[in-house]
C-alpha cells in the first residue's frame, strides 16, 4: 500500500516504457499507492488483489490478463511477487518472467523461497547492483539468470525548487539553522539508533543544527520510543510520510543515510541530483554510488561516533561541503532513469529473440 522507493522504480520503468510505444500494462493492488499514481497518469492499471504468495487465484487472474492482451514478459517487482508471477505461469506457459531483486541481504534458505529463484520458469533475474549480484551468487543463483541493471532516477525532478524557509516555517525552526535531512522508512534495515545516537552527540556541541527524518514504517514506535530516551526534544523531526519529498530535500544542507543494508539508495541519488551532499554508511550498494571525499562521505555502519564526526566536518567546512555537492550531481548523471529503462529494454528485446 505504501510509496517507497521500488514503487517509485516501477513507474518510472512504465512511464519510459510507455513513451516508447511498447504495448505494456501494469498490475496492482486496489487501493495502492502505484494505483493512484497511475490512474493519475491518464491509464487504468489492471487491479487484482494479491492475498499473499500463495494466492493462486491471482495468479490466475494475471495469466488471464496476458493470454487477453497478448503479452510475452511478466516483470515482477519484489521477492512477494515472484510467487504471484509463478502462478501466472502455470496457468500461461508461455510467459517469461523477469523478477528484480532490490535487498542486498541472502535469500531465505526455505524450500518455497530458494524455488522462487532457482525455478526454471524464472527467465532472469534483475540485480539492481553488483552486490546484489554477489549475495545471489553466494546463494548459488545461477550467474546466467542475473543482470545486473542498476535503479536509476529522474535527475531533473527536483531541479525546479529553488532553496527556500520552508522548513523553517514548516516545522517551526529557527531562521539560519543547518538542516540534516533523511528520506528513509521507520524499519530496522534504515539503522535510525545509529543516526540518532549521532546526532545526539551532534546536538550536544551545536546549537543551530536540526534534523528532519521523512518516512514512515514498522518500527515507528520503536524508533520514536528511542528518540525520546536520548532526550533529542524538537531538534530531531519526524515528519512521516510525505509526497512533497523535493520541498523538503532541496531544502536540507546535509543528507544522511544510515543504513545496515541498501540494494543500491535511490533516495541517496535524489539527494546527489539536488546537489545536496551526503554522508552515508558503506552499506549494500552505496559504495557502487558514493566515492568518499568526492561525490559523498562514506562511514562504517554502525558507527555514529564516526558518523556524527563526519557530519560535524562537513558543517565545519563550508568549502568541502561545495565540493561534494558538485561532485554528487556529476555523478547522478550517471544513474539517470533512461538509461536503467533503456537496459530494461534491451533485456525485454534479449529474451524475446
Amino acid at each position: 500500500p505504501e510509496w517507497r522507493g521500488g514503487q517509485q522504480q516501477a513507474f518510472y520503468l512504465f512511464n519510459k516504457i510507455l513513451e516508447k510505444n511498447i504495448e505494456t500494462g501494469f498490475v496492482c493492488q486496489p487501493g495502492s499507492g502505484l494505483e493512484e499514481k497511475i490512474r493519475e497518469k491518464g491509464f487504468t492499471p489492471f487491479i487484482v488483489k494479491m492475498r499473499g504468495e500463495l494466492d493462486i487465484f491471482a495468479g490466475k487472474k494475471i495469466a488471464a490478463i496476458t493470454r487477453k492482451h497478448g503479452f510475452n514478459i511478466l516483470h515482477l517487482h519484489d521477492a512477494h511477487a515472484f510467487a504471484i508471477g509463478l502462478w501466472a505461469a502455470l496457468f500461461n506457459s508461455s510467459l517469461k518472467l523477469v523478477g528484480v531483486r532490490r535487498v542486498d541481504y541472502p535469500i531465505k534458505k526455505n524450500i518455497f523461497s530458494q524455488l522462487k529463484y532457482k525455478s526454471g520458469k524464472m527467465t532472469k533475474i534483475v540485480a539492481i547492483s553488483d552486490e546484489i549480484r554477489r549475495v545471489m551468487l553466494d546463494d548459488e543463483i545461477s550467474e546466467s539468470k542475473i543482470e545486473v541493471i542498476k535503479s536509476g532516477v529522474d535527475i531533473n525532478k527536483y531541479s525546479h525548487i529553488e532553496k527556500s524557509d520552508f522548513l523553517n516555517l514548516e516545522y517551526n525552526i529557527p531562521k539560519n539553522s543547518f538542516i540534516v535531512g533523511t528520506v528513509a522508512a521507520l524499519a530496522g534495515h534504515k539503522d535510525y539508533p545509529t543516526f540518532l545516537k549521532a546526532a545526539e552527540k551532534i546536538i550536544s556541541k551545536t546549537e543551530n543544527i536540526y534534523f528532519i527524518a521523512l518516512g514512515d514504517g514498522p518500527d515507528r514506535e520503536k524508533i520514536f520510543s528511542y528518540s525520546k530516551e536520548l532526550d533529542l526534544k524538537d531538534r530531531f523531526i519526524f515528519t512521516g510520510f510525505k509526497s512533497d519529498v523535493g520541498n523538503h530535500l532541496k531544502n536540507f544542507d546535509i543528507f544522511v543515510l544510515s543504513s545496515q543494508k541498501e540494494g543500491l539508495g535511490t533516495s541517496v541519488m535524489d539527494a546527489m541530483a539536488a546537489k545536496i551532499p551526503c554522508v552515508c554508511c558503506k552499506s549494500g550498494g552505496i559504495p557502487e554510488l558514493v566515492s568518499d571525499g568526492t561525490d559523498g562521505i562514506l562511514v562504517e555502519k554502525r558507527n555514529p561516533e564516526l558518523l556524527a564526526d563526519k557530519v560535524l566536518e562537513l558543517f565545519y567546512n563550508k568549502d568541502l561541503r561545495q565540493k561534494i555537492s558538485s561532485g554528487a550531481f556529476e555523478k547522478s548523471k550517471d544513474f539517470n532513469i533512461d538509461y536503467t529503462a533503456e537496459k530494461n529494454i534491451e533485456l525485454y528485446e534479449k529474451i524475446m529473440s
